[in-house]
């Protein structure tokens, strides 16, 4: 198993007005959660309250808080280990808010460490989550992230070179630039009117034989068509 395994990216929501009031929500969940065993009383209380929270919530973001905790939580969970949010203050959770914000703006510099497993660890870089697994020091990680994501940028240029000049080549092969003595020796011949209705309007230099299907660039091969009647060709040989 490759040490770096790249999983699958989160979608952070930033939001502030979003992301502090689902934390509001987050917070009076982990209370409930603490009183389990000892005030069954408080808990029954608490658990009301948070009913009500999730319900106005989901009236007013059309989202439930999950969601967002689900897409936030993972950045911010040593801070609300450390925080207590019990005490429901804005200003904590404005305060969480601007250090998510800036490990948000980390994440785009540097890998950053998420939270630690057993036997692996999640770092976060560029709106992707990688798993990594070994007896590594941060700095050694941060490295292996850093090389399986420009593996995977050089890859993916390599590709968009390949295709890219393939579709460019196939473009010029079917649209060449006919040369300007070419183009003077049609007009002359075709008597600057188009060669299939006699039309002098919207006049256009069309290959009888298209490229596409072998034909020349030369005098021969090309003739002044108006739009309507080079549209009416296409690419068809008559």
């Amino acid at each position: 198993m490759p040490a770096v395994k790249k999983l699958n990216p989160i979608n952070f929501i930033v939001k502030r007005d979003l992301v502090i009031s689902a934390l509001a929500v987050y917070s009076v969940e982990l209370e409930y959660n603490k009183v389990a065993w000892l005030h069954q009383g408080h808990r029954n209380i608490l658990g009301d309250e948070l009913t009500r929270l999730k319900t106005q919530f989901f009236q007013k973001f059309k989202i439930d808080y999950s969601d967002v905790i689900n897409n936030s939580v993972s950045l911010l969970v040593k801070k609300l280990d450390q925080i207590d949010l019990s005490q429901k203050d804005v200003s904590v959770l404005n305060k969480i808010y601007e250090e998510y914000i800036g490990l948000l703006k980390d994440t785009e510099e540097k890998p950053v460490r998420l939270i630690d497993f057993i036997r692996f660890s999640h770092w976060f870089y560029k709106g992707f989550v990688y798993q990594v697994q070994g007896p590594y020091s941060e700095d050694e990680i941060r490295l292996l992230i850093l090389e399986d994501f420009d593996k995977e940028r050089r890859r993916f240029e390599k590709l968009r070179a390949k295709f890219d000049g393939a579709i460019s080549e196939d473009l010029n092969y079917e649209r060449p630039r006919i040369p300007e003595k070419v183009r003077i020796e049609v007009w002359r011949r075709d008597s600057g009117k188009c060669a299939r209705c006699g039309s002098r309007e919207k006049l256009e230099y069309d290959h009888i034989v298209p490229i596409s299907k072998g034909g020349s660039n030369t005098a021969r091969n090309i003739e002044l068509l108006c739009e309507t009647c080079n549209r009416g060709k296409s690419n068809n040989v008559v």
